[in-house]
């Protein structure tokens, strides 16, 4: 099951027309959203001809404890993943320094960490048991790279089941790896499973973002993944470097 970010949320809302003032309310909070307006709830009111305590019905009928907390998810979600403003400066940078410059970048901040892939790559052939436990944004590439692992003869376990991850902490063995994808708005369970982790076992690697990497900075090797410019890099960017990763990973353990 992917994240449903409040973009979705609101995109659902805006064209169900069965409550007028709340569609328009969401079409509101969209526009803000893709214009990085700063909302505030007097000036939703106003612009969407309803009270403030509208506003408040609103947001708990679709499961937020508040007006506030949808203003604070969409700030979140817009640091994270910047939509139409920064895709149209993505388009402009595009035309002016080629997208491959900008990609290879990325590419190149994956070559400049040789050393600690090497440790990473050494460790999955020393470990007894790898346990690989992803955040939801790289569920799917990191059970890929999982599979082509076990098909190499390596004993990696990966689970999209949460709960099947701390059965793995609860065994792991203080010489076995643990390697963790955080990346998004929702790896706090990343974090919880992390501390676990580090008080069970030497081996401890975390494959991050720039942005996220603070979280991690007791992890035994830190791997990062996205050039370290936030207005441009995008989901499928990142995807792409990381699968570079895996790709040089397993080149290796051929």
């Amino acid at each position: 099951m992917m994240f449903k970010s409040i973009k979705e949320n609101l995109t659902t809302i805006a064209n169900n027309q069965d409550n007028i003032s709340y569609a328009s309310i969401a079409k509101y909070l969209l526009e803000c959203m893709e214009n990085n307006v700063v909302i505030k709830s007097k000036d939703c009111a106003l612009a969407c001809f309803v009270s403030e305590s509208v506003l408040t019905a609103f947001a708990k009928k679709y499961g937020y404890e508040g007006f506030r907390e949808i203003v604070i998810r969409i700030k979140v979600e817009n640091e994270y993943y910047p939509h139409q403003n920064n895709l149209k400066n993505l388009n402009k940078d595009v035309l002016e320094n080629n997208f491959r410059d900008f990609f290879e970048k990325n590419l190149n901040l994956v070559d400049d960490q040789g050393i600690v892939i090497k440790k990473l790559i050494n460790n999955i052939k020393t470990a007894e048991n790898s346990y690989l436990i992803s955040c939801y944004e790289q569920e799917d590439s990191v059970s890929l790279f999982a599979g082509e692992l076990q098909f190499l003869g390596f004993n990696v376990f990966f689970n999209s089941q949460r709960k099947n991850n701390s059965a793995w902490l609860t065994k792991a063995k203080k010489e076995d790896l643990f390697v963790f994808f955080a990346f998004g708005i929702d790896n706090q369970y990343i974090v919880n499973y992390f501390q676990i982790a580090l008080q069970k076992c030497n081996k401890v690697v975390v494959i991050t973002s720039s942005s996220q990497k603070h979280k991690f900075l007791q992890a035994s090797d830190l791997i990062i993944i996205d050039y370290p410019d936030r207005e441009n890099i995008s989901i499928s960017t990142r995807t792409s470097v990381l699968t570079f990763l895996f790709a040089n990973i397993l080149y290796e353990l051929k």
